[in-house]
């Protein structure tokens, strides 16, 4: 990581510290294994600012999402229907003991 990468995450981590106290340790190891990852699945070894704005665009939507799901759930909702339109995520999905163990002849 670049120092002006690296400082630019540090000052933007800590803010989020700042700023919210629940956003600990394991919220910094998660933005920092998910910017890993991200970067290894565009081919890149090292991560950019850009990168890592994208890393806190996909954190971001994601948070908003727990957090909608838990107000539905607060509320008595039920769970949230699948992008598919099933409440269940398994709707349609065949069972592999149902199929002989997975195993092709």
């Amino acid at each position: 990581m670049s120092t002006p990468v690296r400082d630019a995450v540090t000052g933007e981590l800590a803010a989020l510290r700042g700023a919210d106290r629940r956003f600990g340790a394991e919220e910094m190891h998660r933005s920092l294994a998910l910017a890993r990852l991200l970067c290894l699945s565009y081919g890149e070894g090292e991560l950019s600012l850009a990168r890592w704005r994208q890393v806190r665009a996909l954190e971001a939507e994601r948070t908003a999402r727990v957090a909608e799901a838990q107000a539905g759930r607060s509320s008595g909702a039920g769970p949230a229907p699948s992008r598919s339109g099933s409440a269940t995520p398994s709707a349609g999905v065949t069972d592999v003991s149902e199929q002989g163990g997975g195993r092709r002849p």
